[in-house]
Parts: C-alpha cells; sequence; structure tokens
C-alpha cells in the first residue's frame, strides 16, 4: 500500500513539475510573443504613422505660425504662407483619436 502511495506522490510530484515549467514558458516566451505580435502589427503601424505625420504636419504649421508673427512679412496672413494646411490640427486630432481607440485584434 505505502509503495503504491509513493508511486503516485512522484507521479504526482512529476506532473506538478512539469506544469510548473510550462507556466514558466509559457509566461517567457508567450508574453514576448504577444508583445512581437503587437510590435509588428499593420494596424498599430499605420496609426503610429499617421498620428507622426499629423504631428510633423502640425509642427510645421506652428512654425509657419510663428515665422510670420516675428517677421511680419509681404504675407498679410499665415495662412496665405505655401506650406501651410489650414486642416492639419484638425486631422491630427482624428489621429489622436485613433491612436486612442486603437485595438489589437490579435488580443481579443
Amino acid at each position: 500500500m505505502l509503495t503504491r502511495c509513493d508511486s503516485d506522490m512522484v507521479e504526482l510530484y512529476a506532473q506538478v513539475s512539469e506544469l510548473m515549467l510550462t507556466k514558466q514558458l509559457v509566461l517567457r516566451d508567450g508574453v514576448a510573443w504577444v508583445v512581437k505580435l503587437v510590435h509588428q502589427s499593420p494596424e498599430l503601424e499605420k496609426v503610429v504613422a499617421d498620428l507622426v505625420s499629423c504631428v510633423n504636419v502640425v509642427g510645421v504649421n506652428e512654425g509657419i505660425k510663428q515665422g510670420f508673427q516675428a517677421a511680419k512679412g509681404s504675407a498679410r496672413s499665415f495662412e496665405e504662407v505655401s506650406g501651410y494646411d489650414e486642416g492639419a490640427k484638425d486631422t491630427l486630432d482624428a489621429a489622436i483619436k485613433a491612436f486612442d481607440d486603437f485595438h489589437i485584434y490579435v488580443l481579443g
């Protein structure tokens, strides 16, 4: 009887050890795999690219505005300066909203 219990205990210990190793593997490699999927997802790439693009355009606009104020040149307003994009702030706001609403489909 005792031998059978010892045998069962050894088998259970082996199963628990295997489960612990599996848990460590899932936590280590599984999390890395999910992070890799998120990092390489086309959805994230597009949202970030759109956000960066909009930030650049708004930055250019702010530079034009500040340059115009400093120079007070021949243009009557900064809207007349070539390269100024009047809708850039609205586009940036939309890109920020898209980033805030971003959902990665592989995560469910």
